[in-house]
């Protein structure tokens, strides 16, 4: 048996986006990078704290490529958050993969979870 982590689930809670917030990500961030469309959960399944989605890339002038707008909700609240993704790379990839997860996340990093469904 190898000695690493093993893959993990990804929660996958469908985060369906309000008309406001729809408005909201296509008016903020880089064209590339603009997701109105639903998202799911990104955290490693039964994770603690808000869900996670991540829509958005911003352009802001005083943005660094490494923060983006997050829609973190649970059951009785929504809000949108600019978060620092997580600095952990994975040196085993060829192309240093990096973490696509937000700053001090939950769970397992993006490179070891998978989607159930």
């Amino acid at each position: 048996m190898f000695g690493g982590p093993r893959l993990a689930s990804r929660c996958g809670q469908p985060a369906l986006l309000t008309p406001a917030e729809a408005q909201f990500a296509s008016r903020t961030g880089s064209a590339p990078w603009r997701r109105p469309r639903p998202q799911m959960c990104v955290l490693q399944q039964a994770h603690a704290g808000p869900h996670a989605a991540a829509i958005v890339y911003h352009d802001e002038p005083h943005a660094t490529e490494s923060d983006a707008w997050w829609l973190l909700r649970d059951t009785d609240t929504r809000r949108w958050a600019i978060l620092p993704l997580c600095p952990a790379w994975r040196a085993t990839n060829p192309d240093y993969d990096t973490c696509q997860l937000p700053k001090h996340h939950d769970g397992h990093h993006s490179w070891l979870l998978y989607d159930a469904a």
